[in-house]
Order: C-alpha cells, then structure tokens, then sequence
C-alpha cells in the first residue's frame, strides 16, 4: 500500500536503511578523519619537545645542561623541567628546578647550574618551550606541564642505562593508557637513530 507521498512502508524501510548506512560511514570516516588529525598535531608538539631539549642555534635544555629532563619516579610530570622558568631564587618554579639539578648533580654542581653563565655558555635559562597546563603539585605550588592532542600527559623516559640515545618522548594516544610502547602509544627519540613509534595501523 502506497501513502500520500506515493512511497510504500517497505520502500521507505529501504530508503532510511540506506540513510543510516551512509551516515554510519560518514560519522566512521569523520572518527577516523579526527583521530589522524590528533596523531599529527602529537608528532609536531613532540618534534618541538624534541627541539627545546636539543636545542636550536645552542639554546636548549641538553646543550645548556648537559642532561635529559627525566624524572624517573613521576615520568608524567617530566616535562615540568622544560617550562620552569627562572623568575628569581626562592620562587617556587626557581626552587624546583634547583631540587632537580642537587638531585641529579649534587649541591655543588646545582648551584654553578642554576644561572646562566654567558663566559662558559652553560646554565639554566627557562623556559625551553611554552606550556599548555598546569598541575597541583601541593602546597599551593603549580607546576607548567605539557600535554598531547588528546590532553594526556608527554612522558620522558631513560632506560635504567641512563644513555642518552635511549632518551623519548611518549604519549599514550587516544587509550591514554601505558601499552609498553605498542598499541596506541607513540614515541619520538630525542638522540640516536631509532625511528618514530606511529600507533598499530597508523601510517603517514
């Protein structure tokens, strides 16, 4: 049986089947569309991580500090190193810094670090790059802190041998859960050789 329109029940059955079907595919397309939008935006913040802890024309955490911004009890907070800025001794962003310097070099060392020394070129000079976030370390200090395309936390991470070339960058992707380097986690080494770690199934 027709209605008014001219169209039968079953002939508009098919039609909204079909529309459900085409919209289905938009709305995957779409999904999938975002989620490569979100891996690329990761890549070119982790590049510029990348940069800052390198270094640009001399200018970089490592060329300035001889070190890598780890920090092996709470990797989540480690790019807090990065963004600290020096706005005199005895603010709370000065004071983190200095506690992080004593406990990877000792007093005497953290303190001809803290400074910037023209002469010898060596010394802290933050911020290396600009945060996104903030976080609440206690005690009314808050801490700049960088995050992916997704709002998770960038990890840096070591091997426990400590060697620079096994030095990365990581974000969890869109899970923002650890899968031990696979699944949707994506890694940038800072030296070395290795490649970029792209999520299973991603390409560029």
């Amino acid at each position: 049986m027709r209605n008014g329109s001219g169209f039968t029940l079953l002939e508009l059955i098919i039609v909204l089947f079909i529309l459900g079907i085409v919209a289905g595919a938009v709305a995957y397309s779409g999904g999938r569309s975002g989620e490569r939008a979100a891996v690329i935006t990761t890549l070119e913040e982790m590049g510029e991580i990348k940069k800052a802890i390198r270094g640009e024309g001399g200018y970089g955490f490592y060329p300035d500090l001889g070190l890598i911004p780890e920090d092996p009890t709470s990797h989540e907070y480690a790019t807090r190193y990065l963004c600290l800025k020096d706005d005199g001794a005895g603010s709370n962003e000065h004071t983190e810094m200095h506690d992080f310097l004593v406990a990877t070099l000792g007093s005497a060392e953290a303190d001809k670090l803290i400074k910037w020394d023209k002469y010898n070129r060596k010394g802290w000079r933050g911020p290396y790059i600009e945060p996104d976030k903030k976080y609440d370390a206690g005690g009314n200090k808050y801490f700049p802190l960088l995050s992916d395309a997704w709002g998770n936390y960038y990890r840096i991470k070591m091997d426990s041998s400590q060697d620079k070339d096994s030095a990365r960058i990581v974000s969890f992707g869109a899970n923002g859960k650890d899968n031990g380097g696979s699944e949707d986690d994506i890694l940038m080494w800072i030296f070395g050789t290795n490649p970029v770690r792209l999520p299973d199934g991603f390409t560029l």
